[in-house]
């Protein structure tokens, strides 16, 4: 047992290996009866190792074994202040991930769409920006727009569980969000998933979900209108949408 673990909540092996080297794999349980400091300290499964002669080490001979948090878990650990209130996270088929920090061309992007799907969609419909939305069981992403039905405190009490239309500005980000985040947005039935190719200069629309991926891909450059599906009367003009 590590000094300062709390009797029952950790189970810890020690795995000697090479060079004098020890891995101590930590798993710690998700516990939402624990007070929150108690919670803060020992959310989190780690894998420390430890050098007899130098101290922590990053790497040694050990198996990581990945714990999948489910929603309800991440949701307990943001309510209880386990991550820095400013880090910006997204839990995605059970893990963890954090987002790249936002460059100015992507920031305008995400505002120029904003404005542009506003206005399309109207009243009765909110845009909420890199908000929380509950997809699944594993996953709560935070896409940089979605487009939902209700005002302002229909979500007051719980996230939203779909949306109209997501989209997803693209940069760093354009590998992930053509394959994770496009997959996970079929599986679990978003209608239909844009993205802002920031490199290519140019919007993917996907449509038609299936349990693994979409089947519709079409591909909209400068000069190309646009409309949503839930809003076809609504033609919006990509130069309108590049920064």
């Amino acid at each position: 047992m590590l000094n300062g673990a709390p009797a029952g909540c950790q189970r810890c092996q020690r795995v000697p290996s090479r060079h004098g080297v020890h891995a101590v794999l930590v798993e710690t349980c998700v516990d939402s009866s624990r007070p929150a400091t108690s919670y803060r300290a020992h959310a989190y499964r780690r894998l420390r190792c430890y050098d007899r002669h130098s101290g922590p080490n990053v790497m040694a001979d050990a198996t990581i074994r990945h714990y999948r948090w489910s929603r309800a878990e991440y949701d307990r650990a943001v309510e209880a202040g386990v991550f820095d209130p400013d880090a910006r996270l997204e839990l995605i088929d059970g893990e963890i991930l954090a987002m790249n920090p936002q460059g100015s061309r992507h920031t305008t992007g995400v505002d120029l769409t904003m404005e542009a799907l506003r206005n399309a969609f109207g009243a009765g419909y909110r845009v909420r920006t890199q908000f929380p939305l509950a997809t699944d069981d594993h996953s709560e992403p935070e896409p940089d727009l979605a487009v939902v039905e209700g005002d302002s405190r229909t979500y007051r009490d719980a996230h939203p569980t779909t949306a109209l239309l997501v989209v997803e500005v693209s940069d760093d980000s354009l590998r992930r969000d053509r394959t994770v985040k496009q997959r996970l947005y079929a599986r679990c039935g978003i209608p239909e998933y844009w993205i802002l190719a920031l490199p290519d200069a140019r919007i993917e629309v996907y449509r038609d979900p299936t349990a693994d991926g979409y089947r519709s891909i079409t591909i909209h450059r400068s000069g190309d209108t646009v409309a949503p599906l839930a809003c076809p009367e609504a033609r919006i003009a990509v130069d309108d949408l590049l920064p």
